[in-house]
């Protein structure tokens, strides 16, 4: 069976793991998604630290045995929370970045409930419309 290149999600480092081939049966199951135990360890505690549950000391102690020479890779919010951490970043700019994205999600909301509402409007205003003009039609072609 051929074997498939998986890319690991947190560094993207590319390594062979196939979930339904016989010479990777002794390997773990979560090699689907990472290139190495460090990876889907670090993952989990800064998963963790996004939502709050261990401190930013717990997080960069346990960090600190893992291997993260290929950190410059992590993107997206593992990226920022692993920049946080270590210092790279401070917590005020990310706070900032969060609070940008999420004005730019509520006017893009707004922007969307406007339109819904404006299509609802016309189309209701259309109805009633037809509605006033219907019977009269209706009277005239019948003569009445």
């Amino acid at each position: 069976m051929a074997r498939y290149d998986r890319s690991c999600i947190l560094c993207g480092k590319v390594y062979e793991y196939c979930n339904s081939c016989s010479a990777f049966q002794d390997k773990p199951v979560w090699m689907f998604s990472y290139c190495s135990e460090d990876c889907k360890d670090i993952t989990s505690l800064l998963t963790d630290f996004i939502y709050n549950k261990i401190s930013k000391e717990e997080v960069k102690q346990a960090i600190e045995s893992k291997d993260t020479s290929r950190h410059m890779q992590y993107k997206g919010s593992y990226g920022k929370a692993y920049k946080e951490i270590m210092g790279e970043i401070d917590s005020k700019d990310v706070d900032e970045e969060v609070i940008e994205k999420k004005d730019e999600e509520i006017k893009q909301d707004v922007v969307k409930d406007m339109a819904n509402e404006t299509v609802s409007n016309f189309k209701s205003n259309l109805q009633s419309e037809s509605k006033k003009v219907y019977p009269k039609a209706i009277a005239h072609k019948h003569g009445k």
